[in-house]
């Protein structure tokens, strides 16, 4: 199922406009990659990154198993490696990596703002992780088209991604099957209708390894 919503991504994704419009005088490489601007976001990407790198820090402590470190640390590892390039950077290069950034930024930015409670961070946990199944096959895309190094330990991704689906998938369904000790775990009455209404909802869709 996620290999089937990841196509559908880049089939989307191919008829979007570019992050940014440049002149047709700017030369077509970057010389200053950490300075280069996202123009959606109105930061440049190191800005970007280190917003990232807080949003990851800020879910750590409320999910049951933070899904977005490792595809930070994948960017981080491309991010560093464009920086420390001797010669410039293609804008093509630069624009699509920058693309990425966006829209892992702005899925990190709504899940800040998501509910708290245990339930829903069960389920969201899941829904993140599908979403980041298509960031890191475009990762791994910007890898086999450049010359950069993919031998880190960070980007052999498949396997510890399936284990934490797996690990999510259990989770998942033991909230289901027992929900009594999750829902006492809620603070108002307004947060158990939610979690209800959320159980109800996972239990139609199921997450899918």
């Amino acid at each position: 199922m996620a290999d089937v919503v990841h196509q559908l991504s880049v089939l989307a994704r191919r008829s979007a406009p570019p992050v940014a419009k440049l002149p047709n005088d700017i030369p077509a490489n970057v010389e200053d990659v950490s300075g280069y601007e996202i123009q959606t976001l109105g930061m440049t990407l190191e800005a970007a990154l280190q917003e990232i790198e807080q949003f990851c820090a800020d879910t750590d402590h409320k999910s049951v198993e933070n899904v977005n470190r490792p595809m930070y640390n994948r960017i981080m590892d491309v991010y560093q490696q464009l920086i420390a390039s001797p010669d410039p950077v293609s804008m093509d290069f630069v624009e699509s990596f920058s693309l990425i950034v966006l829209r892992f930024f702005d899925m990190l930015d709504q899940r800040v703002l998501c509910s708290t409670s245990v339930v829903a961070n069960i389920y969201a946990s899941g829904t993140v992780a599908g979403k980041n199944y298509s960031f890191h096959h475009d990762i791994d895309m910007l890898l086999r088209t450049s010359s950069l190094q993919n031998t880190a330990p960070i980007h052999h991704w498949q396997t510890k991604w399936k284990e934490t689906r797996r690990r999510q998938s259990k989770a998942l369904k033991s909230c289901l099957e027992e929900p009594e000790p999750f829902l006492r775990q809620m603070l108002n009455d307004i947060n158990r209708s939610e979690a209800v209404a959320l159980m109800k909802f996972a239990a139609s869709t199921q997450l899918t390894p």
